[in-house]
């Protein structure tokens, strides 16, 4: 138990706090126990349909929105992020996201064989399917280093191809955060060793997967690819001098304010810039 109750410093016991956002509850990903709409069947029993959908982020007292997030966990994890984004705009963003389902429209994920999650996660393929042609603004996150290593991941540029063909949309892929090893971040945050340790094969495949989306849509005006969080490791610390990272390969509730709140609270970053593209922000009700 050393871990969580001091660690040595030349001889001498020195105690280490846990930081406030662990006893908060923010060291953790967004899910539908914690306020946010991650329908994560690994944290609870839930009812495949309708409920997997209809979630929203900012303001409760809109009842239109033009706005949508879509993907997996990798999805999920933007959700504080997102929260405050609508708030200040005084929107409604509406979340989409279940366990190990990247952007896609085939039937390929890498979820566990006969995980319950891959029925949602066919329903929420066929409702995007059928529901972007209600959007203007569509951000898709996904695990893109795991798609690219298990070779699935043409499945998900088909899906942003035939997204083209269905909406008017103006489609967004984030970044995945840089991937770092667990125990490094577990360390950072009990331990104060501060030292990340990245994992360079997830940045090789993140990399390859990004190369890829340009290649086939470098021509295409309506497709952005977009990085919320720094690409470089030395830089992935909050100014608390915390790690963003949650497990080494998400970021934390924590992680995501934290972001927020140095890049885009003065609403000079990226993503209020393509919300202040969108003509009005409450006119189409999907």
């Amino acid at each position: 138990m050393l871990g969580l109750s001091g660690l040595t410093q030349k001889g001498f016991p020195t105690r280490f706090e846990i930081p406030q956002f662990v006893h908060d509850g923010k060291f953790d990903l967004p899910n539908r126990e914690n306020g946010y709409c991650f329908y994560d069947f690994n944290r609870a029993e839930l009812n495949v349909g309708d409920q997997g959908v209809n979630c929203f982020l900012g303001n409760s007292n809109q009842v239109s929105t033009r706005v949508l997030l879509y993907g997996d966990s990798f999805a999920a994890q933007w959700e504080p992020y997102f929260e405050k984004l609508a708030n200040i705009n005084n929107i409604r963003i509406q979340s989409v996201s279940t366990n190990w389902c990247h952007p896609s429209f085939d039937s390929l994920s890498n979820a566990p064989l006969g995980h319950v999650s891959t029925d949602q996660c066919q329903f929420n393929r066929d409702w995007l399917k059928n529901n972007a042609k209600n959007y203007d603004l569509i951000f898709l996150g996904g695990a893109w280093s795991w798609i690219e290593a298990t070779g699935i991941s043409d499945g998900a540029l088909e899906a942003v191809e035939q997204l083209l063909n269905v909406t008017d949309a103006k489609i967004v892929i984030l970044g995945a955060p840089l991937h770092f090893e667990r125990l490094s971040v577990e360390n950072a945050i009990y331990n104060n060793q501060l030292e990340l340790v990245p994992l360079e094969k997830h940045q090789v495949l993140n990399k390859t997967f990004r190369e890829r989306l340009v290649s086939k849509f470098n021509r295409e005006e309506r497709i952005e690819a977009l990085n919320l969080a720094s690409t470089i490791a030395e830089e992935y610390k909050t100014a608390d001098g915390y790690p963003y990272s949650l497990d080494g390969s998400h970021i934390s509730i924590y992680g995501a304010e934290a972001l927020f709140a140095a890049n885009c609270a003065n609403q000079q970053c990226r993503a209020f810039d393509l919300l202040n593209e969108l003509e009005t922000l409450s006119t189409v009700t999907p």
